[in-house]
């Protein structure tokens, strides 16, 4: 996965596919939470209008922005910063170090055909 550069990308027609699904998890976690923009704004230290550009679709935060809101909810920040194409360090270095081998665990371990069901 490619990560973005600096704290915003802009695009023309909003935000590429993988950001969606991080919008809309922090859509609902907003909601169920009953925070309006401005109380999000204020819990991250972020202008309202950068939250409200992050909700329209007109940026994508940076790396650290969803580390911040993923300990501000108590959410995984890991399965967060994946969801936005983000690899955290621990796994870049890992593939990096061991790309052949992790690739091939992970296709064994993951992919449809290594699914192995025990019924006769």
């Amino acid at each position: 996965m490619i990560a973005m550069q600096g704290s915003e990308k802009q695009h023309g027609t909003g935000i590429d596919a993988p950001w969606r699904e991080l919008e809309a998890r922090l859509h609902q976690e907003r909601v169920s939470r009953n925070w309006f923009l401005v109380d999000l704004a204020r819990r991250l230290h972020v202008s309202k209008g950068y939250v409200s550009r992050l909700k329209h679709g007109k940026a994508c935060p940076a790396a650290t922005m969803i580390t911040r809101l993923g300990n501000l909810w108590k959410l995984d920040t890991d399965s967060l910063l994946i969801s936005a194409g983000f690899l955290p360090e621990d796994v870049k270095r890992i593939l990096h170090d061991h790309a052949v081998e992790a690739v091939a665990l992970l296709r064994g371990s993951f992919s449809p055909e290594s699914v192995h069901t025990d019924v006769e």
